[in-house]
């Protein structure tokens, strides 16, 4: 193929190469030459005044006609063609348009070479020396099947390719209008309504390409691909929405994993939907993947600024980190862009409510170093029980059993413990955890067993259920409830009352370790705290917030097995040494080993990763043998996600995550688990169970208001 073959097929069919490779005439020595009716030609130069207005716009002063031929001569008389066009000259080659000014000065072939050295300028300048000519037909001589030419050949009314008949597999000339698979393939849709038009545009390629068969052949094969490359695309968005709809079906069904994995799906296949990332979003929010939701409602809005529904996904899901002021913007952006919509305004309104009350609440706050112990301003003594009360009492100081079982059947029931054992309660707890380090160790004797216990999250019912398959809290019968014994469920108060109950009749019965949810800013958003202040007083809500800061953090099982309720931490050498010398007793901070410990989750892939919370990490199985092999450990427990049969063993079996809160939130199908470890060898023994019946009292009952909007 001749050269100005090659250069004609990469400035045609690359955009980017063709603004480079527009090499023609004036920087190979060319001239440009208008000839006339009569057959007189006479040289265009540049510097002719008004050269291209003459040129294109000639046509009213009778300079030059439109579509005239226009010549360029080369130094060895080699002569291509051109025609005149209403936006300049269209080189008959190619089809690029050009004026002389810019041929003249644009020069770009010197600086392009090819593997053997040479430039495409000295592959031109060897093109015209071989003076060969080109054929003046407009159609190949060949078969674009064989390459044979010779016998009947059968033109393609839409390109420049002929065919035999055998190449074809056709016994005769067809009828009427034939295309050879490649134009077929261009208006495959709709091939009759686009004849015409298929006709006058091959035509016009035929006109401007240079027709050699090894050409045509990879331009066929140029065509075919992209016109391959349209199809799949189409197909992937096709698919794609396929992809959603199953999404929708599973996201509907609370199946929230499978539809973040089918969004995932779509969002692969087509990455510039912004309902794909939104929808997505969503399905995070509801795992309270607070991290996860704003990456994807932010991807969202860059793809579609004008899309209202990723600022209200980003919005609700600062929210849910407590993040108000973040939140408030979102929504603001969402009021502006839909102010019509009541529902918009509703929310709104309860953002600024939740800004404008948590500025007050900064603003009145004492410093931190001023601030007095509430528990040492409480006498419980001085309370007095009313004569009709009929519920649970504690004789003098001591918490027994029967009063817990007592307290228990009432709670049941739905009566509430009078405030003066509330307080006895709580205060007897916080005397004891505070006198804890922030890592216990638990000695489990041979023979023995002990019983690990995953997020309650406030389902008073279901906690009922686990003494009932596993048997109450004793010293032969240990707990260790591994944190988020409040928030989300409507009988979180009776949670926690009985759990510090049992710790107050037998320290060694029961452990307790803190989760992420005992903070004041989850109690806040999430109900514990708008329950306590609805069954018993403020004052416990601010006894509660401190008895949580004097829970530990984290718990050793006969030196083998670590307990938290996250997980790991974002740096390697982390000794137990360092977590047992970690100031607990304030609100989780926003970064460091507490927080990790708190916040943390397992990844499937080594290494560390963002969180999908937007707080703490993600470790992989690397980092948790690691962290096991510095620490001569063998296993670590955790709790911190609804998994849904209760459990889930990863890391290569060096890592299990126990979720004690079935059917999750009362949406989520999940069921609950626990863990009993027998010594010596503290094999993990994981039970399963489903949720039970509770009174019709919903989750989020006691929520912040805003939060419920979006529940």
């Amino acid at each position: 193929m001749k050269w100005y073959n090659l250069l004609t097929w990469q400035c045609t069919l690359n955009k980017d190469l063709a603004l480079q490779a527009k090499k023609h005439r004036r920087c190979l020595g060319w001239n440009f030459w208008h000839v006339d009716k009569k057959g007189r030609k006479r040289r265009v130069d540049d510097d002719d005044e008004g050269e291209t207005s003459s040129c294109v716009h000639g046509k009213d002063n009778n300079v030059v006609g439109l579509y005239s031929a226009i010549f360029c001569h080369g130094a060895n008389n080699l002569v291509k063609t051109g025609k005149l066009w209403h936006n300049g000259i269209a080189c008959n080659c190619c089809g690029m348009l050009f004026s002389p000014t810019w041929c003249h000065k644009h020069k770009p072939t010197a600086s392009i070479f090819l593997e053997d050295g040479r430039s495409l300028l000295d592959c031109q300048k060897q093109a015209l020396n071989s003076q060969q000519n080109l054929s003046p037909h407009q159609n190949d001589s060949i078969c674009a099947v064989c390459n044979y030419g010779g016998g009947e050949l059968v033109l393609c009314d839409g390109c420049p390719s002929l065919f035999h008949l055998n190449c074809l597999g056709l016994e005769h000339v067809p009828d009427g209008d034939w295309f050879c698979t490649t134009c077929v393939a261009k208006y495959a849709n709709n091939l009759d309504a686009h004849k015409t038009k298929l006709k006058i545009w091959i035509k016009e390629v035929n006109r401007l390409l240079l027709l050699c068969s090894e050409f045509q052949h990879i331009y066929n094969i140029y065509i075919t691909n992209a016109l391959i490359q349209m199809e799949t695309e189409k197909s992937n968005i096709s698919k794609a929405e396929e992809f959603k709809l199953l999404a929708n079906e599973a996201f509907n069904a609370r199946k929230y994993n499978q539809a973040i994995d089918l969004y995932t799906q779509a969002i692969e296949l087509n990455s510039q939907n912004a309902v794909y990332f939104s929808n997505r979003a969503f399905a995070h929010l509801r795992l309270e993947e607070y991290g996860s939701a704003i990456q994807d409602a932010t991807s969202a809005i860059e793809i579609d600024p004008k899309y209202s529904k990723g600022y209200y996904r980003r919005g609700a899901a600062h929210l849910g980190l407590g993040k108000f002021k973040e939140a408030l913007k979102d929504f603001q952006q969402v009021k502006k862009m839909c102010p019509n919509d009541p529902d918009a305004t509703k929310k709104l309104k309860e953002c600024e409510k939740a800004v404008m009350k948590l500025k007050f609440e900064e603003a009145i706050a004492a410093p931190e170093s001023e601030r007095r112990s509430i528990a040492e301003s409480i006498d419980f003594h001085t309370i007095d029980v009313e004569p009709q009360y009929s519920g649970a009492r504690i004789d003098g100081d001591v918490v027994t059993l029967d009063f817990v079982e007592k307290m228990m059947e009432d709670f049941k029931n739905q009566k509430f413990l009078h405030k003066r054992y509330a307080f006895q309660i709580v205060l007897q707890t916080r005397e004891m955890l505070q006198a804890l380090p922030s890592l216990v160790d638990i000695h489990v004797p041979d023979g023995k067993h002990f019983t690990v216990c995953g997020d309650v999250h406030g389902q008073y019912y279901d906690l009922l259920n686990i003494f009932e398959l596993n048997g109450l809290p004793s010293e032969d019968n240990p707990y260790l409830f591994n944190g988020d014994f409040v928030d989300r469920g409507s009988f979180s108060l009776e949670v926690i009352l009985t759990l510090f109950a049992f710790k107050c009749m037998s320290p060694s019965a029961i452990y307790l370790a803190r989760g992420n949810h005992e903070s004041k800013s989850m109690n806040k958003i999430y109900g514990f705290e708008g329950e306590v202040r609805s069954k018993l007083n403020e004052t416990f809500v601010e006894l509660f917030a401190e008895v949580f800061c004097c829970l530990p953090l984290a718990h050793v099982i006969n030196e083998k097995i670590f307990i938290v309720h996250g997980g790991l931490f974002s740096v390697d050498g982390v000794k137990l040494s360092d977590i047992r010398s970690i100031n607990r007793f304030c609100e989780p901070p926003e970064e460091g080993l507490m927080c990790e410990i708190l916040w943390s989750d397992p990844q499937p892939l080594p290494g560390r990763g963002p969180s999908k919370r937007g707080v703490g990490l993600s470790f992989g199985a690397d980092v948790t043998k690691r962290f096991l092999q510095e620490n001569n450990l063998d296993l670590v427990v955790r709790s911190h996600e609804v998994k849904d049969e209760g459990y889930e063993i990863e890391h290569d079996g060096k890592l299990i995550t126990v979720f004690s809160a079935p059917n999750y939130c009362d949406q989520m199908g999940n069921k609950g688990a626990f863990i009993r470890f027998e010594a010596p060898d503290l094999k993990p023994n994981i039970v399963t169970f489903s949720a039970v019946p509770h009174p019709d009292v919903k989750p989020m009952a006691y929520a912040n208001n805003f939060l419920r909007m979006f529940s």
